[in-house]
């Protein structure tokens, strides 16, 4: 039997304080226990190894346990119950993998007909169906009847990772509790009190490195251990651990952020490479590279830091903090959108590092694209209240037969803004008269937001916040109220995936400048104030809030 597989099977937990993590569930279940108000079916559901089985276990065996009072929740794990469920002999709990049993008939034979029959040696049998989300229609539907109307003394437990896949009606009749990923912090303390009942000597840093790689499972972080200590029978060394788990290297990671928040592709791709040669896994290091930038954008969101959990030692996290300081969060959006996307590319790539080689250079040059507007040379508009003669002509159709009902306001002249004809780009641009005139938008920005949606999910839902503001020759200006969104809508890589869309849309060349619009909300309300003075009685209005909203 390998090292893994003893280790498994000798720490997996006997009883509730056993568990690592996972409270929400575990005060729940023994409430319940104590009080025994128990439900005849429950539902866990959460990634794999977080220990769903195990607690199904442990719970079935505290319900049959012959000497547990009954103010305890706890198993006793010494009557004949407890120890034929530990050595998995009980003939009240079954166990079943859905995923070898999907057919109607198995169902129908090996749970629904075997709960009628009475439990043999414990007060209740117990079901613990593991991926219940492999049954087939016909079995959930033959499954349903049972659960609805379950039997005396019969409880059923439904484990399954892919909850989306579970019917509605098998969800609703049960008691449901979610699982979550075990914290790194609390696998590295686990890790290391069996490392001391091993009486192994350890490296707490390949302690973190297991809890890492585990990504939050229990039995995956001991399975880990097992291969490691497979090296060595009474040390767990760093030198060891990188034979068995991927390489990678934090201070790498930190050396590659820095290389492109300064935008030097170069070095960041000779390190890269250096990385690989010494090697340093690839995919590895770009997870977690990944993982270091994401760790970054939370820290730039969020003022109360101390408040976030964060993976990184004290002084990676302090590096990590002095970069994210200095970069903008645009670039810090650009880097992870960028990484991404190359790394689904690896795997396909003829050269493994070339994906992420572009990455870098993508990011590198971002900053050769047409400085932002609002940044270089921020302009206010104008503050008059325009008539509605100019509404009319700047906004809606002149071939549409449109009444514009007299209205009285009070507002002041310097509370509504007009359409930004003054303004002018700080670079030279190439301006082009084109077939589209500022009537036309409207009616076909669904169609752009829909269309850029294909490129980019995230580009098309800050797209729909914008406010089309004037249309210059083929230069489209366009308002937002905060600067992030602008900084992040005004990268090159962004920018050509829109003007794309916008050629698409309108078969034209159209110049796409996004600006930090100061009159964004007034510009909001002008904009409904000029659907409210459309007649309402004209089937070929244009709702212009609507499609600039």
């Amino acid at each position: 039997m390998s090292a893994s597989t003893t280790l498994y099977n000798k720490y997996r937990p006997l009883k509730f304080s056993d568990i690592v993590d996972q409270n929400h569930i575990k005060i729940t279940l023994q409430n319940e226990l104590v009080t025994n108000k128990l439900a005849h079916a429950y539902l866990f559901t959460g990634p794999r190894g977080v220990g769903k089985t195990t607690i199904a276990r442990i719970l079935a065996k505290a319900i049959n346990c012959s000497q547990r009072p009954a103010e305890q929740f706890e198993p006793c794990n010494e009557c004949s119950n407890c120890l034929e469920v530990n050595q998995n002999k009980f003939l009240d709990l079954v166990e079943i993998d859905a995923a070898s049993q999907t057919k109607v008939e198995q169902t129908r034979e090996n749970i629904i007909a075997a709960a009628r029959v009475s439990a043999s040696a414990g007060r209740t049998k117990i079901f613990i169906i593991d991926e219940v989300h492999m049954l087939s229609a016909s079995s959930f539907n033959a499954l349903l009847k049972t659960l609805e109307e379950p039997p005396a003394k019969v409880i059923f437990i439904l484990a399954t990772t892919e909850i989306h896949k579970v019917p509605e009606t098998i969800i609703s009749r049960c008691q449901r509790f979610d699982f979550h990923r075990i914290g790194v912090d609390d696998l590295e303390q686990w890790l290391a009190i069996v490392c001391q009942q091993e009486k192994v000597e350890y490296d707490q840093a390949v302690l973190k490195l297991i809890a890492k790689q585990a990504e939050g499972g229990a039995r995956d972080a001991l399975s880990l251990l097992g291969q490691v200590l497979s090296l060595s029978e009474n040390k767990v060394s760093l030198d060891q651990a990188s034979l068995i788990l991927p390489r990678s290297d934090l201070s790498v990671i930190s050396e590659l952020v820095a290389y492109l928040c300064k935008q030097q592709a170069a070095p960041a791709i000779e390190l890269l490479n250096k990385s690989i040669d010494e090697g340093i896994d690839l995919v590895q290091l770009v997870k977690e590279m990944i993982d270091y930038l994401r760790q970054g954008l939370l820290l730039k969101l969020n003022s109360n830091q101390d408040k976030l959990r964060y993976d990184l030692d004290k002084v990676y996290l302090k590096i990590l903090r002095e970069q994210v300081n200095k970069t903008e969060l645009a670039n810090i959006l650009l880097m992870l959108d960028t990484l991404l996307e190359k790394f689904g590319q690896i795997k396909f790539s003829v050269i493994p590092q070339l994906p992420i080689e572009l990455a870098f250079v993508i990011i590198c040059q971002s900053h050769l694209s047409a400085a932002p507007l609002a940044i270089s040379s921020p302009l206010t508009p104008e503050k008059v209240l325009p008539s509605k003669e100019e509404i009319k002509n700047d906004y809606l159709p002149s071939d549409q037969n449109i009444t514009i009902h007299k209205t009285t306001t009070n507002t002041t002249a310097t509370s509504i803004p007009k359409p930004m004809d003054q303004v002018i780009p700080t670079e030279e641009i190439t301006k082009k008269k084109i077939n589209i005139s500022w009537q036309d938008l409207p009616g076909k920005w669904p169609e752009f937001l829909a269309e850029l949606k294909k490129y980019n999910h995230s580009l098309s839902a800050i797209a729909q916040i914008c406010h089309p503001i004037k249309l210059v020759d083929n230069e489209l200006i366009v308002g937002f109220q905060y600067s992030f969104h602008q900084e992040a809508m005004s990268n090159i890589h962004n920018q050509n995936l829109i003007e794309v869309a916008l050629k698409k849309i309108f078969n034209e060349d159209i110049i796409w400048r996004p600006i930090v619009d100061q009159e964004y909300e007034q510009r909001e309300a002008w904009a409904a104030e000029i659907n409210n003075s459309v007649s309402s009685d004209s089937s070929d209005s244009v709702d212009v809030a609507e499609a600039f909203s």
